[in-house]
């Protein structure tokens, strides 16, 4: 990934939280990590009743406030970026999935 503006992630918290079920519904879920590239901004939460692993892009504007990151290689960045923090891994010999 290049340094340039608007192609750098950067993180922007890392707390990991359950989310508020009366606007995160189809739950419980958790925070993972929030994250932003330009002025894109993404959230990586897990969906603990299944353990699938999400990562989407804020969207204020939809009344889910998320949606599905369309392109593959901007999705497999972001993916690659969370996995070199460490925020993917969950063990050795550990299986995890992420959702689409």
């Amino acid at each position: 990934m290049a340094e340039a503006f608007g192609t750098k992630f950067i993180v922007i918290n890392e707390v990991q939280q359950t989310l508020n079920p009366q606007i995160f519904g189809g739950g419980p879920w958790l925070h993972l990590v929030s994250f932003m590239r330009g002025f894109k901004e993404y959230m990586c939460f897990k969906h603990l009743p299944t353990d699938q692993i999400y990562i989407e892009q804020l969207d204020p504007t939809s009344p889910t406030l998320f949606k599905k990151i369309e392109s593959q290689s901007e999705f497999e960045d972001a993916q690659n970026f969370l996995k070199e923090l460490g925020h993917l891994d969950l063990g050795i010999d550990k299986e995890f999935k992420i959702a689409k």
